[in-house]
């Protein structure tokens, strides 16, 4: 856990990088872009070595908000979805300093290159979250970051409808997590997966609360990759604005 611990602070460098060297533009993209790209990685690295069979002991430590210690760790799925993001991020990294280059003089890059950063770190987070509180903060984070760069160009309506429509059905598969979360959590001494995956074998067969732990499938539902810009979208024809990112949560 060491790695990916380092991972994502070299990646949360990259936007500070971005932050506090604003007013010299070059070198701000080559420090984010070395950042992120070492800590992409550096999550590669961690994910090969676990997926090659490497054990990890998952890290806790105590919080002062309800449900429990904070639990992160890493398994063979988180693994593999790792790898991906990895991959994705490094590519999305080196193209997207160049694609958005040419906006630097009439539009701030700045925000969206710190908002990409802080975005990946969120996604890293969902996948080695092992408590329900970490993950659901994790997961808002990723939401928000989502929405930010889904409305880089803010000065279209239709982006703005599209992002706001986003941030709705965002929040609706959160409130379903969240519901799901409090109902599974009833019957367990706090909200880390662990004893979440105790006590699910002794939850009502017939009552809410085994229906309530297939509800994860509501709260990804209506997060797919970019749905807002999509064709799929009434009235939206056009293509996808720039900043719609690739790795958006789906």
């Amino acid at each position: 856990m060491v790695l990916i611990g380092t991972a994502i602070l070299l990646i949360l460098g990259g936007a500070a990088s971005v932050v506090v060297l604003r007013r010299w533009p070059r070198v701000a993209e080559v420090a984010f872009r070395m950042f992120v790209v070492a800590g992409s990685a550096l999550l590669a690295v961690a994910a090969v070595l676990v997926l090659r069979g490497a054990e990890w002991e998952p890290v806790s430590w105590m919080s002062s908000l309800p449900g429990g210690r904070w639990v992160a760790g890493i398994d063979l799925v988180s693994a593999w979805f790792l790898l991906l993001l990895s991959l994705v991020a490094m590519a999305t990294t080196m193209y997207g300093v160049t694609y958005l280059a040419p906006e630097r003089g009439h539009r701030g890059v700045t925000s969206v290159h710190a908002t990409f950063a802080v975005f990946v770190a969120a996604m890293v987070g969902v996948l080695v979250a092992r408590s329900a509180v970490l993950f659901l903060f994790a997961w808002e984070l990723m939401a928000l970051g989502a929405y930010l760069l889904m409305v880089f160009e803010h000065e279209d309506e239709e982006v703005r409808r599209a992002g706001l429509l986003y941030l709705v059905l965002t929040h609706v598969g959160t409130a379903a997590l969240l519901v799901m979360f409090l109902l599974w959590g009833r019957s367990s001494p706090d909200l880390t997966f662990a004893n979440l995956a105790a006590v699910a074998p002794h939850l009502p067969a017939g009552g809410g609360g085994r229906r309530s732990c297939c509800w994860p499938s509501s709260g990804s539902g209506p997060r797919p990759a970019c749905f807002p810009f999509t064709s799929g979208c009434p009235g939206r024809t056009r293509p996808p604005p720039r900043m719609c990112p690739p790795c958006c949560p789906g």
